[in-house]
């Protein structure tokens, strides 16, 4: 017979920044997620001496986890009621985060689709909801970040470079069919255009969105790249 979790169900609160991917917390808005799973988990972490990691969790009651704990793995009990912030996140929150479209961009292109920004798993750093096997305790939760080659024009500008220079040798010759020339004198152009087309983002260079080479354009639909921000996919828990 399948173990069928007993599961509890938290409104947990959580901090958010002050702006999307930023370091300061917002002292007058905070994220609301909902927790619907075990009250207690197991969770077993290792550690390198630089690295840690997670090799999984469980509902403490399930049989599927009671498998003896590796030497060089550490066993921790996670009470939810205790560390609802920490459960959310490695359990899984109840509901996957919205989608929304932010209205920037030439208009001729479709707006960037980010998820949003309150929800846990964007506001939080998921690998910051650990356990430390140095110190025996839970980790303090911190915010996501960008890092600093992601933040910047600098960076948008070297990758815009890298796609025209990967199109140079790409271009079909100039006795290729006109129309597939086309395609491809255009998409350069729009990498030449992109600082400019795009500037109205300010310091958000997150949102900028890279044309699709026409190789790629005809097996994708619209014609352009997801944002420089690429999602994450999290394991969600089924409720009772």
């Amino acid at each position: 017979m399948a173990f069928k979790s007993s599961n509890i169900k938290l409104e947990v609160l959580y901090p958010v920044p002050t702006e999307y991917m930023g370091d300061e917390q917002d002292n007058d808005e905070v994220g609301i997620a909902t927790y619907v799973g075990p009250r207690y988990i197991r969770t077993r972490w290792s550690s390198d001496g630089s690295n840690l990691t997670s090799h999984g969790v469980w509902d403490w009651e399930d049989p599927s986890g009671f498998m003896p704990c590796p030497e060089d793995c550490t066993e921790v009990k996670l009470d939810a009621t205790q560390y609802p912030i920490h459960a959310t996140v490695l359990w899984g929150p109840r509901y996957p985060g919205e989608r929304m479209d932010v209205v920037c961009g030439p208009s001729s292109d479709p707006n960037p689709n980010i998820c949003d920004p309150y929800y846990i798993c964007e506001a939080l750093e998921p690998s910051s909801c650990h356990y430390d096997v140095k110190t025996e305790s839970w980790s303090t939760p911190s915010f996501r970040s960008l890092g600093s080659d992601m933040n910047d024009w600098t960076s948008v500008r070297s990758r815009r470079d890298m796609l025209l220079a990967e199109s140079d040798i790409a271009i079909p010759p100039d006795d290729a069919p006109a129309a597939l020339r086309a395609e491809w004198v255009a998409y350069r152009q729009k990498l030449r255009d992109l600082p400019s087309d795009w500037a109205g983002v300010g310091t958000s260079t997150y949102l900028v969105m890279y044309p699709f080479d026409p190789a790629v354009s005809k097996t994708r639909s619209p014609g352009v790249t997801e944002p420089h921000i690429q999602d994450r996919d999290y394991n969600l828990s089924d409720p009772e």
